[in-house]
């Protein structure tokens, strides 16, 4: 995570910094800004995946500042620090996703880095997953599925059935050829003529996976079986 941290007073930005520096659970690259116009560089020539910023800061407004770096940064998230609570209202104009009073304690601020650690996953999650598609063609027409709407996809003689929230499709293409083009973290191939999503999985019973709302059985190889456990350990517990 690239975060910028900008606070005029240097006890408290130096404090905020070497917190950071304990910070074990993800990597982390902070860049440090006691002026806004420092802040401005680092927003225009630095990647960055979230930014802290005093609401009260030299000539300009930490706000001001933030709604710089929204529009530079659209997904980026943004976190208030400042001593005056009547700044909130202003702070949610820019869509703050924390907002601290001063004194900022420890405690408080590793909470603040954790939560920004859990949504930064949680948008990469999105753009990995929910965006992505898979091209198959259908009726000659090339049509583009979004992976995550996808439940299982079954082998139909020559050709390969998609099963999807929004219905069914067939294609051409060979399960072998479809697996290689999907998430490998997201699917698995349980069977060889079946692809199943591992969050429609609702459970194992010996050789057979039950998916989606409907439970519908779908034959899970013995080479397999262990691979099914796997994932949906993985799915309840985030292992």
């Amino acid at each position: 995570m690239n975060l910028l941290i900008c606070d005029d007073e240097k006890t408290i930005l130096e404090g905020m910094v070497a917190i950071t520096s304990e910070f074990k659970e993800w990597p982390l690259t902070v860049f440090a800004a006691m002026s806004s116009e420092e802040a401005i560089r680092i927003i225009q020539t630095k990647s960055l995946d979230a930014a802290i910023f005093d609401i009260d800061i030299d000539e300009r407004s930490g706000i001001d500042l933030a709604k710089f770096y929204r529009n530079c940064n659209p997904e980026g998230l943004v976190v208030f620090i400042t001593s005056y609570a009547s700044y909130a209202i202003d702070a949610f104009q820019v869509e703050a996703v924390k907002y601290l009073i001063k004194p900022v304690q420890s405690y408080k601020f590793y909470e603040i880095l954790n939560f920004l650690k859990n949504k930064i996953e949680e948008q990469t999650f999105i753009e990995n997953h929910m965006f992505k598609t898979v091209a198959i063609k259908v009726n000659g027409k090339q049509t583009l599925i979004k992976q995550s709407d996808i439940i299982y996809i079954e082998k139909a003689g020559k050709k390969s059935t998609f099963h999807t929230v929004n219905g069914r499709y067939e294609g051409r293409e060979s399960i072998k050829g479809i697996y290689e083009s999907l998430s490998k973290d997201m699917f698995l191939k349980c069977h060889q003529g079946y692809i199943v999503n591992i969050d429609h999985i609702y459970k194992l019973e010996r050789y057979i996976v039950y998916i989606g709302d409907q439970k519908i059985p779908i034959p899970v190889s013995k080479a397999n079986v262990e691979q099914v456990q796997e994932a949906i350990k993985r799915r309840i517990w985030g292992e």
